[in-house]
């Protein structure tokens, strides 16, 4: 995942926001009630080509919040609820795995949206977010026949079954399917053991269930490391397209303004 961010686009991008940024938080009130007389007031000051770096800025500060959450998800996926301060006995270990694997679908799959609006503002095709859909960008006159197009198909086919799982844990309900990946029918057993626990506490059950955790993250955490490559590998040829359009459009602008 820190290769998305250290992408040569992602320097470059950097580099030419930093005057801007400086400036405009630099002058930053604190007083909340003024905050958006300040945004009125940067966006009116902003030249058209500091627009749209801020516009292109804005999604990649996106990228970097998501990635910082799929790492949460791998990192404390693999810590046990019982060492967190003041949770012993009130996190399940089943209920804690399947909320970072969800938490971990969803942040993966962001990437691909994200992808989707990197693409719009780059190429200020200036759709409302709601329409930054993959059908919608691909078959636009300005993306059709260009790199990105392909590329964002390639991405959307590598988090498919990310997106399946997402969206089963979103919007059906589901339970994340910890025996996807793992020994399906030992999973299950754990899940009904922890049931038992809550109920009727016992030290033989509790060492069972911490072995048998252990055991499932043992299979779970190169699958997820995994996951997190494979995304990487597919977002990076997206940025890798948009980079030269980018520095052509910024380029102009500002020969524009010049």
């Amino acid at each position: 995942m820190d290769r998305i961010r250290q992408h040569a686009f992602s320097r470059e991008l950097m580099d030419a926001s930093t005057p801007l940024l400086k400036r405009v938080l630099g002058r930053r009130p604190h007083d909340s009630a003024e905050i958006e007389a300040w945004r009125v007031a940067n966006r009116a000051s902003m030249s058209i080509s500091e627009r749209y770096t801020w516009s292109v800025l804005g999604v990649m500060f996106a990228f970097h919040r998501v990635i910082e959450r799929e790492r949460a998800a791998r990192t404390l996926i693999l810590v046990s609820p019982a060492r967190l301060r003041g949770t012993s006995g009130k996190l399940d270990r089943a209920d804690w795995i399947e909320y970072h694997l969800s938490a971990h679908a969803v942040a993966l799959t962001s990437l691909s949206d994200l992808c989707l609006h990197l693409t719009n503002r780059v190429y200020q095709l200036g759709l409302a977010p709601r329409y930054c859909k993959l059908d919608v960008i691909t078959s636009n006159a300005s993306i059709s026949r260009t790199p990105i197009a392909k590329k964002l198909r390639a991405l959307e086919k590598v988090l498919g079954d990310q997106k399946q799982r997402r969206n089963r844990y979103l919007h059906q309900g589901d339970e994340a399917d910890i025996g996807s990946f793992t020994d399906a029918g030992f999973a299950l057993d754990l899940k009904g053991l922890s049931v038992v626990q809550r109920v009727q506490p016992s030290p033989e059950i509790a060492n069972i269930l911490r072995q048998g955790w252990r055991w499932i993250l043992r299979d779970l955490k190169p699958v997820l490391d995994a996951a997190a490559e494979a995304a990487t590998e597919a977002v990076l040829p997206c940025f890798d397209a948009v980079h030269p359009r980018f520095t052509l459009t910024l380029a102009a602008l500002q020969r524009a303004e010049a």
